[in-house]
Formats: structure tokens, sequence, C-alpha cells
């Protein structure tokens, strides 16, 4: 029982650093009362994110086979195709981003301008990334099936689920009708948005989608 906990406790501490750091308001105070700069901000955020995950995932790791195998491992190379197209979709998501010269914004080192992608890995699902994740997380289960995984893949899912829905808030209040439209075009995490004719770029009204 003391596993399930100790993950629970961990991961809890930082989904809260990692949420509440998220928040302007919090930005915006932590950054004035230390009179660091947004990337400096976000070059404490980040590690600070990755050390609790990093955490709970060794946690994780190191005590699963003290809980409930839910079945048989499945193993070879169907095992492995999960994290590689995990790995693959997060690999195409970054480097759109990246030919868009966007990754400063994307990753909170710069504010301005802001911008959403409506077209590529943006256009199967409004997560690409955060589907990937679950993807990854999910997918390991056919090899490590055991329960203390199962919950910290549930955390996980509730974790991007929430992450998810505050991000598009804030995309909402930047670019109004034009976000709520593309939210009603695009899938939420599961790519499945090529199947709707609806999510095609040129669909889209020809306006830039950025706002300072």
């Amino acid at each position: 029982m003391i596993e399930y906990l100790l993950v629970l406790f961990v991961f809890l501490i930082f989904s809260i650093w990692h949420l509440a750091t998220s928040k302007d308001s919090f930005k915006k105070a932590f950054t004035s009362k230390f009179k660091l700069s947004l990337s400096s901000y976000t070059l404490i955020r980040i590690p600070v994110s990755l050390l609790f995950l990093g955490l709970t995932l060794y946690l994780v790791f190191l005590f699963r086979k003290t809980t409930p195998e839910l079945f048989t491992p499945i193993k070879g190379l169907i095992g492995i195709v999960p994290p590689l197209i995990a790995m693959w979709l997060a690999s195409y998501v970054t480097l759109q981003i990246s030919k868009a010269d966007r990754l400063p914004q994307y990753f909170g080192i710069l504010d301005t301008p802001k911008v959403f992608f409506y077209d590529g890995a943006y256009s199967i699902c409004r997560h690409p990334l955060y589907f990937s994740w679950l993807l990854a997380v999910w997918g390991f289960i056919i090899t490590s099936p055991y329960l203390l995984y199962l919950e910290f893949a549930i955390l996980i899912t509730l974790f991007v689920i929430y992450m998810s829905k505050e991000e598009e808030k804030a995309m909402i209040a930047l670019f109004g009708g034009r976000y709520v439209d593309y939210t009603k075009r695009v899938p939420f995490l599961l790519p499945y948005g090529f199947l709707n004719k609806a999510t095609n770029v040129k669909n889209y009204p020809n306006e830039t989608m950025t706002k300072k």
C-alpha cells in the first residue's frame, strides 16, 4: 500500500508545482519578486518539474514488481511499437513548431507573439504532443502490466486532460471565436481528425493566426 501512496504523493507535488507555475499570475509574481527574466524562470520551472516527474517514474519502476501483475507481459516487437510511434509523433510536432520559429514561445521562454497551430499534427487532434505522452505511457503497459504502473498511467492521463483544458481556456481568451471554431473541427486528444474533412486547412478562414 505504501508504494501507491508514495507515487501519488510525489506525483501530486509535481502536478501542483507544474500547474501553479504555468499560471501567468504566479509567473509575474515570481519573476518580479526575484527579478528574473522569463527565460530564467523557465530554466527553474522545467527542471524542477522534470525532477519530480522523474522521481515519480523512478519509484514506479523501483516498486512496480511488488504490486500485482494485471496480465502476462507481451514481449517482442509489439511491445515497443507504441513508444516508437509516440517518439515519432513528438519529434514531428517539435519539428513543425521549430520550422515556424515558435519553439521559444511554445516552451515558455518568450511570451509574444502568441500563436496556435491548426495544420500538420494539429489537424489530427488539438494536443498531439500530449497524445504522444499518453501513447507512450499506456503503450508501455503492454510490457509492464503492473498495478502500480496502471496507477501512474491514470495519474498522467488526468494531469494531461486538466492541462489541456486549462491551455484551451487561455487560447480562447487570446483568439476567441477562431480557436472555438478550431475546437469544433478538430478532436481533443484522440488523433482521428484526418477522418473529418472539416479539419482540412483549406476550410479555415484565410487569416493570420497570431496575436501579440
